[in-house]
């Protein structure tokens, strides 16, 4: 993210999500966004949606999450207190490994009407056939991902 938004004049700190008081000390008076991953990558960490939330709430930013290895099935981020939710539907809403493609899920209309908007003047739409496939693949999510739960 660097690379691509520095140019446009947009800071970052990265920061480890495991302990919230590193959240807060990191906040800054220009922060609009929280981005966090739970479980996130490459080790699987949690975070505390909730107070991240909160967090982010007192300072009058958003609060994104990448929910994508819990799911909706085990965890859904709206429900916690986050702004907004992104999924990859390549790995569990897909699961064979077939198909390419991510959702953005909004709290608000306006989080969903700047979506759509990005969406619409830059073309980043999934094409039918593999919405299709992932419609089609989705409706056995919660059986898979409970099974591979159990392991």
């Amino acid at each position: 993210c660097r690379e691509f938004f520095t140019p446009l004049g947009m800071e970052f700190s990265f920061v480890d999500f495991r302990d919230t008081e590193n959240i807060r000390k990191a906040m800054k008076p220009n922060t609009k966004l929280i981005f966090s991953e739970t479980p996130a990558n490459p080790v699987l960490s949690l975070c505390d949606i909730e107070e991240i939330s909160k967090i982010a709430q007192e300072h009058g930013a958003k609060h994104v999450v990448d929910a994508t290895f819990a799911t909706p099935v085990i965890c859904r981020p709206l429900d916690h207190g986050a702004d907004m939710v992104i999924q990859s539907l390549t790995k569990y809403y897909e699961g064979h490994n077939m198909m390419t493609g991510g959702a953005v899920i909004s709290k608000d209309k306006e989080c969903a009407d700047l979506v759509k908007w990005v969406q619409n003047v830059h073309g980043n739409i999934i094409n039918p056939f593999p919405a299709f496939m992932i419609l089609q693949t989705s409706k056995t999510m919660g059986l898979r991902v409970k099974q591979q739960s159990a392991n």
